[in-house]
């Protein structure tokens, strides 16, 4: 049987699903951090999204299907209300 590749978007998505399977756990151990997640793991946390992208990038990690989120140890409500 043949085994198709993974196209980039399918790759990001797999990402997302990973994380959001895994979130109660990932919050508990990067708590109010960026999480970037690749091949369906933790790449890199930091509290800083820049400083992580940098760190990742300067380990030679491609950040083309890596899948980023925010762990807030408080869960906020936002609101937006369009003006005009």
């Amino acid at each position: 049987m043949q085994k198709t590749k993974q196209t980039n978007l399918e790759r990001y998505h797999a990402n997302a699903l990973w994380f959001g399977d895994h979130y109660e756990e990932l919050k508990a151990l990067y708590p109010d951090q960026w999480v970037g997640i690749r091949d369906k793991k933790v790449a890199g946390a930091n509290e800083n999204p820049e400083l992580l992208m940098i760190e990742l990038k300067s380990k030679g990690v491609s950040l083309k299907t890596m899948y980023f989120h925010f762990l807030p140890t408080e869960e906020k409500v936002w609101v937006f209300t369009p003006f005009g």
